[in-house]
């Protein structure tokens, strides 16, 4: 019976934590703390659907923070080349759909052949070309 209990005051703070956080951009004008709480939750996705991979199923993702980046990277470019609306943020969603498909259907060709301790090692080598090379590689083009 106290778990059952338990359960429905759980149930009962949840229902009102959504509420308070769906009124809250009507009640406050600050933009800051709007700013603030909508990154807190993009990066609480973030750590729940890594918890679910790592912790759930025990599958390590190397790639996961690199398909995070493409998808905020490419809503920020697309977003900052059209109109500010619902319908070009939710075309913006489709893009990353597609585009963080195409990204990860060729290192699933590359890495999926594998086995062993060599798919760990192929990981964080595409990681680090997919951000740009990074060290010496990375500025070849400047002059000394």
């Amino acid at each position: 019976m106290e778990k059952t209990n338990r359960l429905g005051s759980s149930r009962l703070w949840m229902a009102f934590l959504t509420l308070a956080l769906v009124c809250f951009p009507l009640v406050s004008d600050s933009r800051s703390s709007l700013l603030l709480l909508t990154q807190i939750f993009i990066y609480a996705v973030f750590a729940m659907s890594y918890d679910i991979l790592l912790g759930y199923t025990g599958i390590i993702s190397f790639g996961h923070a690199m398909y995070f980046g493409i998808g905020a990277y490419t809503t920020g470019i697309f977003m900052s080349r059209f109109d500010h609306t619902v319908l070009y943020f939710l075309l913006s969603l489709a893009v990353v759909l597609v585009l963080t498909g195409i990204v990860s259907y060729f290192i699933g060709v590359l890495s999926l052949r594998l086995k062993k301790h060599y798919y760990s090692d192929a990981h964080p080598s595409v990681r680090r070309i997919a951000a740009g090379g990074g060290g010496e590689v990375a500025r070849f083009d400047e002059r000394k």
